[in-house]
């Protein structure tokens, strides 16, 4: 509850109100010009909900810190920092999606990026990285690529992206060869009606293409896509699941959502009854498609379990014997139920004495 157990919520866009309330914590503003947050007046016994702005532009944000963090809090075998080189999407269509809602799409330059980079590198003492854009444009990829490249600069790095047709064989090449071995790619169906309805902007032949030249560059593709959308039929979700046992040779993780999510800002959403009542097929049964899809990638699930490996293969880090084996066992711990419980508590425990 606002005012009893934290005095503000934060809506929108954080980044500069962060700024704001440390100056109001100074006494430098006031809490109602604190822009995008609610806040419980006591002197009037209600909610007030300030005004609302797009906060800064991601050209003018500073390098994050991960200071004051435990590395071993993580559960990871190794240290993987997020960097972000854009805000919202350049596509921004998609009719289910609220990438777009609060902000119009922004980069920082690749020169930008690599300078923070090179700074985490050194204070942080890891090479691993992970993009978390909703998708980086084959545009910028080029130059930062590039730029790795001729700086000489290792680091081993997972983006998301879009299957466009940039992303050709020279691309994709350069890409591994700058240390990206992992993408993250957003079909979200693979029926050309949905594709078309849900307003995906990609040819599904591009991406057949796409999979395959990054599989032969040793890229690890992940793919994810969503079940039940309005006007989806069965032969739709048939589609999906013979797309994916087709092409499980190129693919090597699929994520699957057995149902839309109706989030706030999204185009469904403006119209939610009239959508939500267009949704033909039943959860019950995109789960058992989802399950008959998954069981066909089962086996690749230790090199790429869903605590922190979803975010980047340790393809170097596996090839090494010790570090195989310790990969191995964690990999185990995250797929068996039991243990990992196990593991969870025995890390509750440590952490409550004192020994973490």
């Amino acid at each position: 509850m606002i005012g009893v157990f934290f005095d503000t919520i934060t809506y929108g866009n954080g980044d500069s109100t962060v700024l704001e309330i440390i100056e109001y914590i100074k006494g430098e503003k006031n809490i109602e010009d604190i822009h995008n947050i609610i806040y419980f007046d006591k002197n009037k016994n209600t909610l007030k909900v300030n005004k609302r702005d797009n906060g800064l532009k991601i050209s003018d944000w500073p390098v994050p810190s991960f200071s004051g963090i435990d590395k071993k809090l993580f559960l990871s075998p190794e240290l993987v920092l997020p960097i972000q080189s854009s805000v919202s999407c350049y596509w921004g269509k998609c009719k289910f999606c609220v990438a777009s809602r609060d902000r119009k799409y922004q980069t920082k330059t690749a020169e930008q990026i690599i300078s923070e980079i090179e700074i985490l590198i050194k204070k942080y003492n890891t090479k691993y990285f992970y993009f978390w854009d909703n998708a980086i444009s084959p545009t910028f990829l080029k130059v930062f690529s590039d730029l790795l490249l001729k700086r000489k600069i290792k680091i081993i790095y997972s983006i998301y992206a879009r299957f466009e047709k940039e992303f050709d064989t020279e691309l994709l090449k350069k890409l591994r060869k700058s240390g990206c071995i992992k993408i993250n790619w957003g079909i979200d169906s693979v029926s050309k009606r949905m594709i078309s309805f849900i307003d995906k902007g990609i040819e599904l032949d591009n991406v057949k293409k796409i999979l395959k030249k990054s599989k032969k560059a040793n890229i690890s593709n992940t793919v994810s896509i969503i079940l039940g959308y309005p006007t989806e039929t069965y032969d739709d979700l048939n589609e999906n699941k013979h797309f994916f046992i087709k092409e499980k040779n190129n693919i090597d993780v699929v994520l699957i959502a057995p149902e839309v999510l109706f989030l706030e800002g999204s185009i469904f959403t403006k119209d939610i009854e009239k959508y939500q009542s267009l949704i033909l097929t039943n959860l019950s049964e995109r789960i058992k498609i989802a399950d008959e899809i998954k069981h066909y990638y089962e086996s690749k699930s230790e090199y790429c379990n869903f605590i922190a490996a979803h975010n980047l293969l340790y393809e170097d880090y596996y090839s090494k014997p010790y570090n195989k084996i310790k990969l191995k066992i964690y990999s185990i711990m995250m797929k068996n139920q039991f243990v990992f419980r196990l593991f969870i508590n025995m890390y509750k425990k440590k952490f409550n004495n004192g020994l973490l």
